[in-house]
């Protein structure tokens, strides 16, 4: 609840400074999407690994799959040295077997927008993200489980080993955002050892991740939202 005030404060700050936004790096245009245009039109991606999405593509999943599907969110980060605003955009571009499993590519991916990694499979209702365990070396790890009638607490891992756990319930009432209203959103949640929410991620299934707040608290504090301003996701 503490956070509440800090983060209204952002939101009016970065609606009275849109305008004045602009992400690209210097000398680095950018494409219809907002992303990097290197000439690719992929971010450097090599693509001649994808395969037809037709057999794969599902609209209605927690994160909607198919090439095309794009999402553009206005992120806002505070520290100690101040307050930062842009907008992060970020798009599927192709669909990949691995082991005879379908592994979703995206472009313009930031840690710092999504919680999932730049190429991620979705399995049962589940989503996974490629990721680095030691010393093994890379393996599928859950990112996302389905929520069930009541909140369910389940366990996954950041960095391959360490262990992280995330609380997962239905929200009853619609989530706004500047992309829209939306029902029948999904809340995952971890909490700090002072049982303050430190991570949250919304996400509405047919549409993606609506919201996003991380709250660190170590060495070098900062608190960061994602809000969801625009989104495409193909018929």
């Amino acid at each position: 609840m503490k956070y509440h005030a800090i983060l209204l404060l952002l939101f009016l700050f970065f609606v009275a400074h849109s305008c004045k936004v602009d992400k690209s790096p210097i000398g680095i245009a950018q494409d219809s999407t907002g992303n990097a245009d290197d000439s690719t039109g992929n971010g450097g991606i090599d693509t001649t690994q994808f395969v037809d999405d037709s057999l794969y593509t599902n609209p209605n999943g927690l994160i909607p799959t198919a090439t095309g599907n794009s999402w553009i969110y206005a992120d806002s980060l505070w520290k100690s040295s101040g307050l930062t605003t842009e907008f992060d955009s970020v798009s599927i571009i192709g669909v990949e077997l691995i082991n005879d499993q379908p592994w979703w590519h995206l472009s313009g991916y930031s840690l710092t927008t999504i919680l999932i990694s730049p190429k991620f499979m979705i399995e049962n209702d589940t989503i996974y993200h490629m990721e680095t365990f030691y010393p093994a070396g890379n393996a599928p790890a859950i990112q996302f489980i389905p929520p069930q009638d009541t909140a369910v607490t389940y366990t996954t891992l950041l960095g391959g080993d360490v262990l992280y756990t995330r609380t997962v319930y239905k929200l009853t009432d619609p989530f706004i955002t500047p992309a829209g209203i939306f029902n029948d959103c999904v809340k995952y949640i971890h909490y700090d050892y002072s049982g303050e929410a430190d991570n949250i991620c919304v996400i509405c299934p047919g549409v993606g991740i609506v919201y996003r707040l991380i709250v660190f608290n170590a060495w070098n504090q900062f608190i960061h939202s994602s809000t969801l301003v625009e989104f495409q996701i193909e018929e």
